[in-house]
């Protein structure tokens, strides 16, 4: 994340204000993200302001503190290791889910991605 910052200012020294508290720790959008609101607000020639706040979650528009909700993903235990995948004749999906976690884990957004869903998944499970 990169800003703007000025090393001279065009008002008087007495006109400029302090900054009170800084708000956020880590930047709100990530790199590509900020890239592409510039890109955008350049493009339909749009405020960078209203680009940028609705491009912000909604609790954060409302000034409430974002929630890092937990990332959850799927795994294979050692039992669906053992498991031989042509036992699961009458899924193809199941097969296809199987490999996948065989390969490493899959995480919760991938999951539409790769063509699974949910159900699927489920199945798979002792």
């Amino acid at each position: 994340m990169w800003s703007r910052s000025a090393t001279t200012a065009n008002c008087p020294l007495d006109e400029l204000k302090s900054v009170i508290e800084i708000l956020d720790n880590e930047p709100v959008f990530s790199t590509p993200v900020w890239r592409l609101l510039l890109w955008a607000a350049d493009y339909y020639h749009h405020p960078l302001g209203d680009v940028l706040f609705h491009a912000l979650p909604i609790l954060l528009r409302q000034g409430k503190p974002a929630s890092n909700a937990p990332l959850w993903y799927w795994f294979a235990t050692e039992e669906g290791l053992a498991v031989d995948i042509n036992s699961l004749k009458r899924s193809a999906k199941q097969q296809q889910a199987l490999a996948a976690l065989r390969q490493g884990k899959i995480w919760r957004y991938q999951v539409a991605e790769l063509d699974f869903t949910d159900a699927t998944l489920q199945t798979l499970r002792p």
